[in-house]
């Protein structure tokens, strides 16, 4: 493995192990649509607690973490500490070891999964969303945030008065903070 690649890998590991506690905090029960305005849950239908998408990200750079831990350990005869199923756990343990590991044969393959799954994992904590917009670029907003919420709950809610807005070229302007806080 090259040293750019040597490098990124390491950042990558850095990252899930600090971007990984984080992801529990995103994944908190969210409040039933009725208490946001909305219908409530229908008969057959009700929506899970959690956000879906979130957990599904979190389970797979978990397993895809430790698939590679454990293929790494092996190539390269180092004992796999058992770490608990966590993120951070595993990422720090192998960024420690990094050096060592990067000297498997399936290092470049493994480097090259867990960069993109780290970078995927960061565009969900990057703060590149408008701080505010139209109440369709909230909307969007907030469901790459992992809020299932639509434009029109947000028209909803600034015709009842529940968040400030401003009217800019006949478009009606909402602050994502405020959205989001409406949503906690």
């Amino acid at each position: 493995m090259d040293d750019w690649r040597l490098h990124d890998f390491g950042k990558a590991l850095y990252l899930c192990e600090k971007l990984g506690p984080l992801i529990d905090d995103i994944m908190v029960p969210t409040q039933g649509q009725k208490a946001g305005g909305g219908s409530g849950s229908h008969r057959g239908s009700s929506r899970p607690p959690l956000r879906v998408p979130i957990l599904d990200l979190k389970m797979e750079t978990e397993h895809l973490l430790a698939f590679w831990a454990r293929i790494l350990a092996r190539e390269t005869g180092q004992g796999l500490v058992l770490c608990p199923q966590r993120i951070a756990g595993i990422a720090a343990w192998m960024q420690a070891r990094l050096h060592v590991l990067a000297d498997a044969p399936a290092a470049t393959v493994a480097a090259e999964e867990i960069i993109a799954q780290a970078q995927l994992l960061d565009s969900i904590f990057a703060d590149d969303t408008p701080v505010e917009g139209s109440c369709r670029e909230i909307a969007a907003a907030c469901r790459q945030r992992g809020h299932d919420l639509s434009k029109s709950t947000i028209y909803r809610w600034v015709h009842d008065g529940l968040i400030p807005s401003t009217v800019r070229d006949g478009v009606v302007i909402v602050a994502l903070s405020d959205v989001m806080n409406r949503l906690q």
